[in-house]
């Protein structure tokens, strides 16, 4: 019955991240964690609740959060699920980067690209995004520069999306409206 309880509030907090609601995913969790220790998850459920709550917290401008749910993704050493752990290194950029972690983000590059390449999940969508936190964003000087670089980041994301390139990213992550956000100067969450 417990595991039953556990599948069926990770799937109602899974279904309230990919509609946008992060206060109900949120208050979801909280009404459980106090009763429901996540050992109780089998790897994949961990994965993936690990990874939703980080994208709750992410959407409610909450990133110290959100890392570390992430963290607990990325500290996650078997081959299991290795598309959510994929997907959680260029999530991880984009968190990195809200906290104002610029130092950390060549490091994080590096270390994502190595695990992409190795785990044969470096596709076009993952080549432009490390382009862009390893050369674009270290290069842009002002305010001016990083909206621009947001834009033709947009741009190659809508390229892609245009030439019926499926990305599997973008099904865990709106990437082009967190863009957009950092187009207009506004949070994620009214984007």
């Amino acid at each position: 019955i417990l595991a039953a309880f556990v599948n069926a509030t990770s799937n109602y907090i899974s279904a309230q991240v990919m509609i946008g609601n992060p206060e109900k995913s949120l208050k979801a969790w909280e009404q459980v964690k106090g009763s429901v220790a996540l050992n109780i998850l089998n790897r994949n459920q961990f994965l993936v609740k690990c990874y939703n709550l980080s994208h709750t917290y992410f959407m409610l401008g909450n990133y110290r959060e959100a890392l570390k749910w992430l963290n607990r993704i990325l500290e996650f050493r078997e081959k299991n699920r290795l598309d959510v752990q994929a997907i959680a290194r260029i999530y991880g950029l984009l968190v990195h980067y809200e906290l104002g972690n610029y130092d950390m983000l060549p490091y994080t590059v590096k270390s994502s690209k190595r695990f992409l390449i190795k785990h044969n999940y470096f596709y076009e969508f993952e080549k432009i995004m490390m382009s862009f936190f390893e050369k674009k964003i270290p290069a842009a000087n002002n305010h001016q520069e990083k909206i621009e670089a947001f834009r033709q980041l947009k741009t190659q994301l809508q390229a892609l999306l245009k030439n019926n390139q499926k990305i599997r990213a973008l099904e865990h992550f709106d990437y082009v409206s967190w863009i957009e956000s950092k187009i207009q100067n506004r949070s994620f969450a009214e984007v």
